[in-house]
């Protein structure tokens, strides 16, 4: 086995925890032999070409970019690389087994939940959405069924409860940092032992769509509670008023009574917004309507206090 530091590590990853956590690894002194992320996206109504934030970060520190479009079918990069373990995080692909394959001493992801809980994509948001006590982030050997393989490490951490999606993310990062920190020694020097998957615990998170943004008024007010936070800050949650969204980032439960047809706003005024929903009334702390911007719900109550007694969808 190679001295730690002279372990060559592929990473693959695409958004901001990914960079942050690849950062660390960096600092610490691992050889990053490349990167592998999505391809730039053209972004905002100028259309311009956006790097991701691992790209950006990559080419700061010399380290060489792979962004092929789809990598079952592009991965002829690896040939030229020097490659013992390949590190993923939020890399947003299939990896092929081809790739997976390639390192001596195997291929390993970052996955944002306590597996076998919430494979797939938005395991962070629907930890929240399902209102969990917890969460974390689970090192595990990667195979072709998705988020399936051998977990060799796992770290738990607590929700809070003001947690939303954007703020939970926000801890990830120099939590999943250290924990990076704490078990890449381990495994490289084969400390880790792998514990197979228990099937038939598996619970699945898939990728948020866009009809998903529309808050369910079927739902319970806890389940409701949920999906709010697990969609803000960003996309965040809406509900339908007349031919516009009202999107909700920030809401609490008033009480637990019933009382007005579900959908009705029975409060709106300079004291804030109240929605009946099943099993109890919300209180919209902070909303934005469709083409303004956002602000706190007393603020829109008292500019808006002819909705009182319409109802959402």
């Amino acid at each position: 086995m190679k001295d730690l530091k002279q372990i060559h590590f592929l990473l693959m990853g695409t958004p901001e925890l990914a960079r942050d956590v690849f950062q660390s690894i960096h600092q610490a002194g691992y050889q990053i032999v490349g990167l592998v992320c999505q391809p730039d996206t053209l972004t905002g109504r100028d259309k311009t070409w956006t790097k991701p934030p691992t790209k950006i970060w990559a080419e700061t520190n010399h380290i060489p970019v792979f962004q092929p479009e789809k990598i079952k079918e592009d991965h002829q990069f690896l040939n030229d690389l020097d490659v013992d373990y390949i590190l993923t995080l939020a890399y947003g692909q299939i990896v092929p087994q081809r790739v997976l394959d390639k390192p001596r001493f195997g291929a390993f992801n970052f996955h944002g939940s306590l597996l076998p809980k919430y494979r797939g994509a938005s395991p962070i948001r629907y930890a929240l959405i399902h209102q969990e006590k917890e969460t974390g982030m689970t090192l595990m050997k990667m195979v072709m069924a998705m988020d399936a393989g051998p977990i060799y490490a796992m770290k738990r951490l607590p929700i809070l409860p003001e947690d939303n999606y954007t703020s939970l993310l926000q801890r990830f990062s120099g939590f999943t940092s250290q924990f990076a920190l704490q078990v890449l020694p381990r495994l490289c020097r084969g400390e880790l032992s792998p514990i197979a998957q228990i099937e038939k615990d598996v619970t699945f998170a898939p990728l948020i769509k866009k009809e998903d943004e529309h808050l369910n008024l079927n739902l319970s007010i806890d389940a409701l509670m949920g999906w709010i936070k697990g969609l803000a800050d960003v996309p965040g949650g809406f509900f339908q008023f007349q031919d516009k969204k009202l999107k909700v980032f920030q809401a609490a439960i008033v009480n637990r009574d019933q009382h007005h047809p579900v959908g009705t706003l029975i409060k709106v005024d300079h004291e804030g917004v109240h929605l009946q929903v099943i099993g109890g009334v919300l209180n919209l702390i902070q909303v934005q309507l469709e083409g303004k911007g956002k602000m706190l719900g007393a603020v829109f109550g008292n500019g808006h206090q002819q909705m009182l007694g319409y109802k959402l969808t």
